[in-house]
C-alpha cells in the first residue's frame, strides 16, 4: 500500500528543491551582471541615461541562460522513456554543478554556464516528475508538487537576499545552497514510494480514483512516439494560456521591475530588485498551494489580468508615477499570484478533464508551457530594457 501523504511530501520536497536553484539564479541576476560588468549599478553605455541606474545587461539575459536549456528539455523529454532513476540522477548532478560554476565563477561566460547547468537541472526535474504524478491516481501528490515549486520561489528567494544581508557573499552563499540537491536525491529515493512497485491504496482522506486506473502505468508508458505527437493539438487549450500568463509575468520581472526603482525609500536602490523577487515568490507560493480552496476552469481570464499588470509596469518603469515602493510590492505579489494559480489550474484541469489513458502524455506536453513564455519574455525584455533605459527620466 502506498503512504499517500507520505508521497505528498515527498512530492512537496522535490518540488522545492527542483525549482531552488531556478529562483536562486534569478535572484542573483542583478548581482551576477553587476559583478561581471564592473560596476555596482550603470553602465559605460553612453547612450543609457545614467539616472535610471540600469545595468548594461538586462538580466533577461541571465532569464534566457536560466530558461533555454529548460526549454529544450522539455520539449525532447515527454518523447522519452520515463526512466525515473536515470533522470533524477542527472538532475542532481547538474543542479550541484550548477551552483559551484556560478559559485567559482571568474567571468561572466563560466557564471552563465553554471546558470545553464541549474536550468537543464529544474527542466528534467519538471517534465518527469509531473509525469510521475499521474501514476498515483490522488490530487494530493500534484498539490504537493504544486505547493512545493512555489515554496522554491519564496524561500529560495528569500534564502538568498537574507544571507546577503547576514553578511555573506554570493559566493558563500551559492556554496552552502548544495545542500539542496542532497535532499532532492533524499526526497526521491528515501522518502518517496514508488507506485510502480507497490498496488495503490489511497488513504481515507483523499480523493479517490476509480480502481480500474490502478493498471493505467502500464497503458500509457506503452503509447508510441506518433501517439504523443498526435496529443499536442489535445494539449493546446491547456498550452495557450499558461503559455501568456508566463510571457506577461516574466516580462515584467526580468524587463521592467529592475527598472522601477525609489530613490528614497524604506529599502535601499541596490536592494529593491531582490526584494522584488520575494513578493513575487510570496504570491506564488500562496496561489500555487490554493487548488483546494479556489480552482479556475477558463485560464484564459489569468491571461488577460496578467497583461494588465504588464501595462502597469511598462507606464512605472518608463514615467515613475507611483508614489510608494509599498504599492509595487503589492502589485507584485498580485502578479505573483495570477502566475501561481494559472500553473497549479492548468495541470489540476489536466487532471479532471484528459483521459486516464493520455494523462501522462498531455501533462508532459504542457509542462512546456511556462518555459515557453518564459522563453519569449527573455528575448522581448532585452531590446525593451535597453529602449526604456534610453529615455529621459
Amino acid at each position: 500500500m502506498i503512504p499517500i501523504k507520505r508521497c505528498a511530501l515527498a512530492y512537496w520536497l522535490l518540488g522545492l528543491c527542483n525549482n531552488y536553484g531556478y529562483v536562486v539564479m534569478l535572484s542573483a541576476a542583478h548581482d551576477i551582471l553587476a559583478r561581471h560588468d564592473g560596476k555596482t549599478e550603470t553602465t559605460s553605455d553612453t547612450s543609457f541615461n545614467p539616472d535610471r541606474h540600469c545595468n548594461q545587461l538586462s538580466t533577461g539575459v541571465i532569464l534566457l541562460a536560466d530558461i533555454i536549456p529548460s526549454l529544450l528539455v522539455k520539449i525532447i523529454a515527454p518523447f522519452l522513456p520515463l526512466w525515473m532513476n536515470i533522470r533524477i540522477t542527472l538532475v542532481v548532478i547538474s543542479a550541484a554543478l550548477g551552483f559551484i560554476l556560478v559559485g567559482l565563477s571568474d567571468s561572466l561566460l563560466l557564471a552563465v554556464l553554471g546558470v545553464v547547468c541549474t536550468a537543464f537541472s529544474s527542466g528534467l526535474g519538471e517534465s518527469s516528475l509531473l509525469s510521475f504524478t499521474v501514476f498515483f491516481n490522488d490530487k494530493s501528490v500534484l498539490s504537493g508538487w504544486s505547493s512545493g515549486t512555489g515554496g522554491a520561489g519564496f524561500f529560495g528567494s528569500l534564502t538568498y537576499a537574507g544571507l546577503l544581508m547576514l553578511g555573506l557573499t554570493p559566493r558563500e552563499t551559492l556554496f552552502l545552497l548544495l545542500v539542496v540537491p542532497l535532499t532532492m536525491a533524499v526526497s526521491f529515493w528515501l522518502i518517496l514510494v514508488n507506485p510502480l512497485n507497490t498496488r495503490m491504496e489511497p488513504e481515507e482522506s483523499t480523493h479517490v480514483a476509480p480502481p480500474s486506473l490502478n493498471n493505467i502505468p502500464q497503458t500509457i508508458s506503452n503509447h508510441s512516439l506518433w501517439y504523443k505527437i498526435n496529443a499536442i493539438p489535445r494539449s493546446l487549450r491547456y498550452i495557450l494560456p499558461l503559455t501568456f500568463v508566463y510571457y506577461f509575468e516574466y516580462l515584467i520581472n526580468q524587463g521592467l521591475s529592475e527598472l522601477c526603482l525609489f530613490e528614497k525609500a524604506f529599502i535601499d536602490p541596490k536592494t529593491q530588485y531582490r526584494w522584488y523577487q520575494v513578493f513575487y515568490q510570496i504570491g506564488v507560493f500562496a496561489s500555487r498551494s490554493s487548488i483546494s480552496i479556489i480552482q479556475i476552469d477558463k485560464l484564459w481570464i489569468l491571461a488577460a489580468l496578467q497583461g494588465v499588470n504588464l501595462v502597469y509596469f511598462g507606464l512605472e518603469a518608463i514615467y515613475r508615477f507611483t508614489p510608494s515602493v509599498i504599492i509595487v510590492l503589492v502589485v507584485i505579489l498580485w502578479e505573483g499570484a495570477l502566475g501561481g494559480l494559472g500553473y497549479v489550474n492548468t495541470f489540476h484541469n489536466i487532471q479532471k478533464e484528459v483521459r486516464p489513458e493520455d494523462k501522462e502524455t498531455v501533462t508532459g506536453i504542457t509542462s512546456i508551457s511556462d518555459s515557453l513564455g518564459i522563453t519569449f519574455s527573455g528575448f522581448s525584455a532585452i531590446p525593451l530594457h535597453d529602449t526604456i533605459c534610453k529615455l529621459p527620466l
